[in-house]
């Protein structure tokens, strides 16, 4: 980038554009057993803000809004055995992001920020002790939907949470056919028996829940398992990041990183 670009509010804006489309294009199409959801041609963001309407930016903040403008695309809903358009919808709103002013800042419920450098995470498995103690691995994707996996140290139960839901990990990885016998191994016998004995009798609810969590559909536990295996097959984690954090290098999750993400969390 030209040395003058950087002092270049607009050209800045346009390449956070740019990255979000593509990071958000990226994810498409997205397949499920049933039905596929397709992007039509590229998305595109609306924005109409002018550079220099100072009265409008004191509005929001006053207001306590933030300033951002939407991500919007074209989709449609295909029927995976028939190849049929089920649905299909116009300049959908997919996100709203920041959008800059003309002093590099941005506006955000209110308040006015100036950030000197941004991090990204790289996407990976990440695993921490919050300050409850309570054990925790955030699962940080290049593709799917962001998680975390926790086990409370008081009960030593396994669970995944996502959007403030909670899954029973021992239920979702006997479910994709994880022996009982390789779960011991990994975990030891006590919290085995206990993870069994809380979650054995909720295998199919955690599945069929799961499932509507991710699809939006209320399926059979036959077709919501296929589903979450093929789901999860077209996740995408960084091999290099989780050789570092796990030991081992995965691509996806499935139930092999699951499974070491917890031996993780338990070390």
């Amino acid at each position: 980038m030209p040395i003058l670009d950087k002092f270049n509010p607009e050209v800045q804006q346009e390449n956070i554009k740019k990255s979000i489309i593509s990071g958000i294009q990226a994810q498409y199409p997205i397949k499920g057993s049933q039905h596929t959801l397709e992007l039509v041609g590229d998305l595109k963001i609306d924005d109409k803000t002018d550079w220099q309407d100072f009265p409008r930016e004191k509005d929001i903040k006053l207001r306590k809004r933030s300033l951002t403008v939407p991500v919007k695309g074209n989709f449609r809903l295909i029927d995976n055995k028939t190849g049929r358009v089920l649905d299909e919808t116009k300049d959908m709103v997919v996100a709203n992001v920041p959008r800059l002013t003309n002093r590099f800042t941005t506006i955000f419920d209110g308040n006015e920020y100036s950030t000197v450098s941004q991090f990204r995470l790289r996407p990976g498995i990440y695993t921490r002790i919050q300050d409850n103690e309570e054990l925790e691995s955030q699962f940080n994707l290049a593709r799917g939907f962001n998680f975390t996996m926790k086990m409370n140290p008081e009960d030593g139960i396994f669970y995944l949470v996502a959007n403030k839901k909670k899954f029973n990990l021992y239920a979702l990885l006997h479910a994709l056919g994880v022996s009982d016998s390789r779960i011991s191994q990994t975990w030891g016998h006590e919290l085995y028996n206990k993870n069994k004995n809380q979650g054995l009798n909720k295998v199919d609810k955690v599945v069929t829940e799961l499932y509507e969590f991710i699809s939006g559909e209320r399926k059979s536990f036959g077709d919501s398992l296929e589903g979450i295996k093929t789901y999860l097959d077209q996740t995408q984690v960084d091999p290099e990041t989780t050789r570092l954090t796990l030991g081992e290098s995965f691509d996806r999750v499935n139930e092999r990183t699951l499974l070491a993400t917890s031996k993780k969390l338990l070390k």
